[in-house]
């Protein structure tokens, strides 16, 4: 059942947290930002939000740049497999919301 593979994918892959969640969906959206618009338009600490990307990086799902663009600054990239398993999931999510609008 579809359930059961989305609880699957959340527990193997870096999205353990609806805040990982909501920083990858964010991610595809935008593909790659400054770590600075993630803490404004998410409303996130960047403690908090450091925390969350270094997972997210350590599971291969962004990568993180410090660039000198007339100051320093931290851009948040999502990679290919980022992209993949963000799609995958989001997919299968539309299916339990597809089949629980069936039943009802």
């Amino acid at each position: 059942m579809v359930f059961e593979k989305i609880i699957e994918v959340l527990k193997k892959r870096g999205f353990k947290s609806s805040v990982r969640l909501a920083i990858m969906i964010y991610l595809l959206a935008k593909r790659r930002t400054y770590f600075s618009d993630i803490v404004e338009d998410l409303d996130m600490t960047p403690g908090n939000l450091w925390s969350h990307i270094e997972k997210l990086e350590r599971d291969g799902l962004v990568e993180v740049r410090h660039i000198i663009d007339g100051r320093p600054r931290v851009v948040v990239i999502i990679t290919e497999k980022g992209i993949e398993e963000t799609i995958e999931l989001l997919k299968m999510l539309f299916e339990v919301a597809r089949e629980i609008l069936k039943e009802s």
